[in-house]
């Protein structure tokens, strides 16, 4: 029984160096395999680097692993392959398939026989965590209502403090500012009127004057006409 599984193993590096031209190392075959992540979660669509390493590095690099999404292929999606370094890593970028909903997914990677199938012991995962998309709710439109509602009081309010504390004339004093009023009006009149006034008397003083002067002549003339008569 022991040597089945060394027969198959056999098998399987030999397919290895048919099909890729190189053989298979035992090493990668030992199941001393690792998947990393990074970062460890996203959002949909946002790119993030798996690396697989085999450890201990001992010849294994120029091989080709392959990563699929969600599990082994054919049943994952695969997500594309990458050749391993000379420390044994192989490191891809990529991306949560399309329309990946929130939530934790396994990625997987491992050396794939020429049929895509994963060779056995090769296989290992790490876990990938597709984050939530915060959406809009209708709780923050509400909350954002009453505070420009608040916003328009504290206005509102602001006014009215203003108006109130603006000082108002007592009676006493819109007595006097209607006093001076009616002052002012009185003497912008008063002024014109007593000048008439005196231009008028004025006037009536020199009528009368030049009408005594008339009178005295005519009276002259009267008494000089009857001294020559008698």
């Amino acid at each position: 029984m022991r040597g089945i599984p060394g027969a198959a193993l056999g098998l399987l590096m030999l397919a290895g160096a048919v099909f890729t031209g190189r053989p298979v190392d035992a090493e990668a075959l030992g199941g001393l395999n690792t998947v990393t992540v990074s970062p460890a979660h996203g959002k949909a669509g946002v790119a993030f680097r798996v690396t697989y390493a085999i450890s201990p590095c001992q010849g294994a690099a120029g091989l080709t692993i392959s990563f699929s999404w969600g599990a082994l292929a054919p049943t994952g999606k695969v997500l594309g392959t990458a050749v391993t370094d000379s420390a044994c890593r192989a490191t891809l970028s990529t991306a949560p398939p399309a329309r990946s909903a929130p939530g934790v997914y396994q990625v997987f990677g491992y050396v794939a026989l020429p049929t895509g199938d994963p060779t056995p012991n090769t296989e290992t995962a790490a876990s990938y965590t597709v984050d939530v998309t915060p959406q809009p709710t209708a709780s923050s439109s509400a909350t954002a209502r009453p505070s420009a509602s608040g916003t328009t009081a504290a206005s509102a309010s602001a006014s009215a403090s203003a108006l109130a504390s603006t000082p108002v004339p007592s009676a006493t004093q819109a007595t006097a500012a209607a006093g001076k009023s009616a002052g002012s009006w009185t003497l912008s009149w008063i002024v014109p009127l007593g000048l008439g006034v005196l231009a008028l008397a004025i006037l009536a003083a020199i009528w009368f004057l030049i009408a005594a002067m008339t009178r005295r002549r005519a009276r002259a003339a009267t008494g000089n006409s009857n001294d020559r008569a008698a």
